[in-house]
């Protein structure tokens, strides 16, 4: 035989075992996210669990696919995750890096309520839970979490990753087949089910003390008759446990009550019953009122009569509360920082957590 026919039957069974080779059949079952927190002096575990970080801090968003391949299952990540400890549910897993050279295409959605307020008050939440949008706003197997809002004001836009909190789907699409981690679809208690990976950025409490919590329920609505659950899994919250929220984080039993009540749990420090033509505002002797170690501090709460908010800056003439200092208040829409005549109007107890 001839080396020519030699050739020729070798490329001519090569072609029959092509032929007959099984076909790669790959399809993503369920994708998974999990984040990494990531500090100067500290790097948690790359989880599916909640992230609470601080301002300057990033926080990465890692899609992790469960893709079926010729029948078996395997996670699949990105280089990144590839010699991490991987958790989910508590468990320690592995991933490996996506074997075909076609690309899988991987999409990020931020998740957001839609409405601003809801009245949950007598359990209307099983009739009227919050509502969401999903919002594209990134591709590729992982992304820095931001929680700049698209559905509603961006009141920190000179902040990189924003304040507040949002919460995040991952879509694997590959060869036609798509498949997504759980999304707006999961409801429970009047919100957003557990499962629904979330992030969230507030101040240093350096600056700002136990006050730098509240800024976690940012981008959240408001809820008159919030939940226990509701308030503590970041859903939203009225005013009264708003404050309450952030004096829980940081580190404190404080049961939830509403806005008066919020009296019986702290001392009284001033009362504001005017504002001068300079834009000080007056106590009921008319005296300006001082901001400072013997005085209104970062971190009281201002208690009107239906309403509660917390002072959160000297913003305006140093020393004392003017028409230019800063309040965090939620009422009738997602939390917000405001002047604080512009909160509520005057006639308002200064309060200190007891």
């Amino acid at each position: 035989m001839s080396k020519y026919s030699t050739l020729i039957g070798a490329a001519l069974a090569g072609l029959f075992l092509t032929l007959n080779e099984p076909q790669v059949v790959a399809k993503p079952v369920n994708p998974k996210i999990t984040s990494t927190y990531v500090t100067s002096t500290y790097q948690n575990r790359t989880s599916d669990s909640p992230k609470y970080a601080i301002e300057g801090e990033a926080v990465t968003l890692h899609a992790i696919v469960e893709a079926e391949i010729n029948g078996t299952k395997k996670l699949y990540g990105s280089p990144s995750t590839l010699e991490r400890e991987i958790s989910l549910n508590g468990k320690k897993r592995k991933v490996e890096r996506w074997p075909f050279t076609k690309p899988i295409r991987i999409e990020w959605y931020k998740i957001e309520p839609i409405k601003r307020w809801y009245d949950h008050t007598y359990g209307k939440w099983k009739s009227d839970p919050v509502q969401y949008a999903e919002n594209s706003f990134a591709l590729g197997w992982e992304t820095v979490a931001d929680v700049h809002p698209l559905e509603t004001e961006d009141q920190f836009k000179i902040v990189s990753t924003g304040l507040g909190i949002m919460r995040y789907k991952v879509k694997a699409v590959y060869n036609g087949t798509k498949a997504s981690s759980t999304g707006s679809e999961c409801v429970e208690a009047g919100g957003i089910c557990k499962k629904v990976h979330r992030i969230s950025y507030r101040p240093d409490e350096k600056k700002m003390g136990w006050a730098a919590y509240v800024f976690e329920l940012f981008n959240t609505p408001y809820i008159w008759g919030s939940t226990s659950r509701q308030i503590d899994g970041q859903i939203g919250s009225d005013c009264a446990d708003f404050v309450t929220y952030g004096w829980r984080r940081a580190g404190h039993k404080q049961t939830y009550t509403w806005s008066v009540g919020l009296k019986d749990y702290s001392s009284k420090i001033n009362f504001v019953s005017s504002i001068d033509t300079q834009g000080y505002l007056l106590n009921e002797k008319g005296e300006r009122i001082i901001i400072g170690e013997n005085g209104m501090q970062v971190g009281d709460l201002l208690i009107y009569s239906r309403h509660a908010a917390v002072f959160i800056s000297d913003k305006g003439r140093k020393g004392y509360l003017d028409a230019n200092d800063l309040g965090a208040h939620t009422l009738f829409k997602e939390p917000k920082v405001e002047k604080v005549p512009s909160i509520f109007g005057l006639n308002f107890e200064i309060r200190r957590w007891k």
